[in-house]
């Protein structure tokens, strides 16, 4: 029993509702238990309802809209919080749900227009219910209703609209997609939530001041995921139910835990948020903007928990050393950093965050611009890439290739092999996922040499953990540098040869490729010193136009 004075108790209003979208009705009501009591508590439901004509406004919007309202009236953010309830299926679920919220928030009154209904559903559950109920009926004169609001967005009614709802919320309707999301959802063609695990995720991207390039933040997921292990991926994370977080609270959350990076949101009532970094000095004020919904039946795509992700990007155009020294990494993200966005573009990355990062890229307008009347010198990259034999046999002709074309005055670099002792054959082996992750780490260092040197050579392009995995060889990753840059292919084509490199030997075959097959390393060699002589000569150097942004 608490002995605190019920007349200096703090007054915690708790209001649910959809609020799809957001009108005077609400905003009348919202600021009428504002004047009744201390504080309130938004409670948003339908959060993961998506695409349908009820629900065609996603809470990140409905969010804006309150805000920007109740800013607008002058109310301070410290008198009300904005948080988001999942839908239950069963009556029992939903109140221990609002009674989870009552002792989380602290809520003495709770607005419901079924309150004999909620007292005998109580009653008989034998729970305390312990909060006053307030009929909102009583709370506004203002007597709208959603439905009404979207079908005057569906007849592009202005006016109507505007009588009805506050300057936030059409600020939110016609600057962002929710106009035309309205519209696809009641002709059925919306973007659904898909029922599972429900994700937000972040793409920053950062334009280096001291060379002008683009970079992403990546980092490779836990070998111990069930889905998209090992694989390089965003910030990102799942949004807690049990916390009643919003996608913002969530990705803020996650961004920290996997980063080190704290964000605060400086001002949330419009598209896109003012943003700062809070724990990296001279970092400024910044923009974060909603990039989307992503969903996917697809387990390729979406994994096995399937759900939805809520996207958000913040572009930034300063040092990246000052941004790389504060990293700190998680338990589930490693090899943290700054990755070129050209390299991490033709990597494939985890959940559908390639196709995030390209949408982030068109919305903040970085892409690159090439201005014709500034050139540099870019070297022409061929490839050698040795493949057939044992490792060892192909290490040795690599080195060889590496030493006499340096005695022919050619430019030469040999790739490293990506798996080297990081990974044991046991781990290669376990799962395709692995796989595909050496294979993208493979690709990885060799473009990272790709216009600077004459010639790259590679003895790992079919990394040995492929050749046990016969399917992988029909994604087209596995052929990308071949399909997309100059090879000259060297096949050791001996007894060392596993039996899954006759399918290899056919594929190469059926692109018409130019593969050249020996016996030894010896041979080897006296074709690539001939692919040298005639074909490289001493000047390999071509004009491209620079980039510059």
């Amino acid at each position: 029993m608490s002995n605190e004075n019920p007349s200096t108790k703090k007054k915690v209003g708790g209001a649910p509702g959809r609020y799809k979208l957001y009108h005077y009705g609400h905003e009348e009501g919202h600021l009428t238990l504002l004047n009744e009591l201390d504080e309130i508590v938004i409670l948003i439901g339908s959060c993961y309802v998506h695409g349908t004509e009820r629900n065609s406004t996603l809470a990140v919007f409905i969010i804006k809209s309150i805000i920007g309202a109740l800013e607008e009236a002058g109310v301070s953010q410290d008198r009300y919080k904005i948080k988001c309830i999942k839908d239950c299926s069963t009556d029992e679920e939903w109140f221990r749900l609002i009674l989870r919220a009552r002792d989380k928030f602290g809520i003495t009154h709770f607005v419901t227009g079924n309150e004999e209904d909620i007292l005998s559903k109580v009653d008989s559950l034998g729970y305390d219910l312990n909060m006053e109920l307030i009929n909102p009926e009583r709370l506004t004169k203002t007597k709208y209703h959603g439905t009404e609001i979207r079908e005057l967005v569906r007849k592009a009614d202005f006016e109507g609209i505007k009588a009805r709802v506050p300057r936030s919320t059409r600020q939110i309707l016609f600057s962002t997609s929710t106009f035309d999301e309205i519209i696809a959802a009641s002709e059925d063609r919306g973007i659904n939530f898909v029922p599972g695990y429900q994700t937000v995720d972040m793409v920053i991207l950062l334009k280096n001041k001291s060379d002008g390039k683009l970079y992403v933040l990546l980092g490779k997921r836990n070998s111990k995921k069930e889905d998209f292990a090992s694989y390089f991926a965003l910030p990102g994370g799942g949004i807690d139910d049990d916390e009643f977080e919003t996608p913002f609270d969530a990705v803020l959350r996650t961004v920290k835990e996997e980063t080190g990076y704290a964000i605060d949101i400086l001002d949330n009532s419009m598209e896109p948020a003012v943003v700062k970094f809070s724990n990296i000095e001279d970092s400024g004020i910044k923009t974060m903007r909603f990039v989307g919904l992503y969903s996917s039946t697809d387990e390729h795509v979406a994994g096995t928990k399937k759900g939805s992700s809520q996207c958000f990007s913040i572009f930034i155009e300063d040092d990246i050393e000052k941004y790389r020294k504060y990293l700190k990494e998680g338990e589930d993200l490693t090899d943290l950093d700054f990755y070129d966005l050209d390299i991490a573009l033709n990597m494939v990355l985890a959940y559908q965050h390639s196709e995030m990062i390209r949408r982030a890229l068109y919305m903040f307008k970085a892409t690159p611009l090439v201005k014709k009347e500034y050139v540099e010198e870019k070297i022409n990259t061929r490839i050698i890439s040795i493949i057939g034999g044992s490792q060892s046999e192909r290490n040795i002709l690599a080195s060889g290739i590496d030493y006499v074309y340096k005695q022919l005055g050619v430019s030469c670099k040999i790739a490293e092999n990506a798996v080297g002792d990081k990974l044991d054959v046991e781990t290669l082996l376990g799962s395709i996922s692995n796989n595909t992750y050496v294979l993208d780490m493979q690709n990885h260092i060799i473009q990272k040499l790709l216009g600077k040197e004459q010639v790259v050579v590679t003895s790992s392009q079919f990394p040995d953990s492929l050749t046990y995995d016969i399917n992988i060889l029909n994604d087209k990753r596995t052929w990308y540098l071949f399909d997309h840059y100059e090879n000259f292919i060297i096949y050791l084509d001996n007894e060392n040869c596993g039996d899954s490199m006759s399918t290899i030997r056919q594929t190469l075959m059926d692109k018409k490729y130019d593969v050249h097959f020996v016996k030894n390393q010896e041979e080897g060699l006296n074709v690539a010193i001939d692919y040298a002589k005639t074909t490289l000569g001493s000047k390999a150097n071509v004009i491209v136009p620079k980039v510059t942004i």
